[in-house]
């Protein structure tokens, strides 16, 4: 069979992010034909290649970017992870950067798949029988996903083994919730996201108990990202300084005090921590279209990462 996809070696970190499948801008990004298959025979990517067997081979809709550094010009190296020719969102990176779980559209309703990161090919996965399977997220130990699914009725925050296996429902509330983040130094604490009404960032034990809103209830907010140190979340919400828009905060989760990170400079969401915890990557339309930036955790020496296409969702992750 063909050989596994041949992913850029990463040095200092692994950032994950989804992208529009449909956009042809990003080949063009890459110093590829624009428009053209990756996994076309004799016309596929340069230091791409494919295996149709995995899941009917495809477009690359996630991709990765090599940081060779944390300061400088970045970014050195994108490489593209070729999947699915389907959207596939929301990724979510163990700690140790050796697999990827994301949401794909692949089988028409969403579902969550897993990525050895190292060989590029899927790894099995049981989704439940639901409407919806995404958001999801790793334990600390990368032994567990925990994810959004609506297998009981309404979307709920539940929990299965790597594999999917041992699937059991962590959450039990009248209300939509979804992006589940377990707590890297404490793993029976998760945030999830929730109502009801406007949106708002929740705690909760992982075995459902001690639900907790830790958002003041004003505007909406989402997005949720634990600091390395456990104790830090970075977010966004559309309270703070130019209300209605989306910005970025981080809160310290004890005391509830949080400093806006971003300043009415357009639209700023899903922000990620750099396992250094001094760095945060996130998403704005400030350039007109989703762009990734990054920024020191004090919101100075904002650096533009991707430059063509449309790009959301980061995670960043360390190997």
């Amino acid at each position: 069979s063909p050989p596994p996809p041949s992913l850029t070696s990463v040095k200092a970190g692994t950032l994950a992010n989804s992208i529009a499948a449909e956009d042809p801008t990003l080949a063009s990004s890459l110093g590829w034909s624009s428009g053209a298959d990756p996994c076309a025979a004799g016309g596929g990517w340069k230091g791409v290649t494919c295996d149709p067997a995995a899941d009917g081979g495809g477009s690359g809709v996630i991709s990765g970017m090599a940081l060779s550094g944390l300061s400088g010009d970045l970014p050195p190296a994108l490489f593209a992870i070729p999947s699915l020719k389907s959207i596939s969102i929301t990724p979510g990176i163990s700690a140790d950067g050796s697999r990827l779980a994301f949401t794909t559209y692949a089988r028409v309703s969403p579902r969550i798949m897993v990525l050895n990161t190292e060989t590029g090919r899927t790894q099995p996965f049981y989704n439940q029988e639901a409407s919806l399977n995404t958001t999801p997220g790793f334990s600390p130990d990368g032994k567990l996903i925990y994810y959004a699914s609506t297998a009981s009725g309404s979307s709920q925050i539940v929990v299965a083994g790597a594999d999917g296996q041992g699937f059991r429902r962590v959450s039990h509330r009248n209300a939509v919730e979804v992006e589940p983040k377990v707590n890297p130094k404490n793993p029976g604490i998760l945030l999830f996201v929730s109502g009801p009404g406007a949106q708002q960032i929740y705690r909760m034990n992982t075995d459902g108990a001690g639900v907790e809103r830790i958002t003041n209830g004003e505007g909406e907010a989402s997005n949720p990202a634990w600091h390395p140190d456990g104790q830090h979340l970075a977010f966004a919400w559309t309270r703070g300084y130019a209300a209605g828009d989306w910005n970025i905060f981080v809160m310290d989760v004890g005391t509830k005090q949080y400093v806006q990170l971003t300043h009415s400079e357009g639209k700023n969401e899903n922000p990620t921590w750099a396992p250094d915890g001094r760095h945060l990557v996130f998403t704005s339309n400030r350039s007109g279209r989703s762009q990734l930036y990054t920024m020191l955790a004090d919101g100075t020496q904002v650096k533009q990462l991707t430059q063509q296409g449309t790009n959301k969702y980061p995670v960043w992750g360390s190997k």
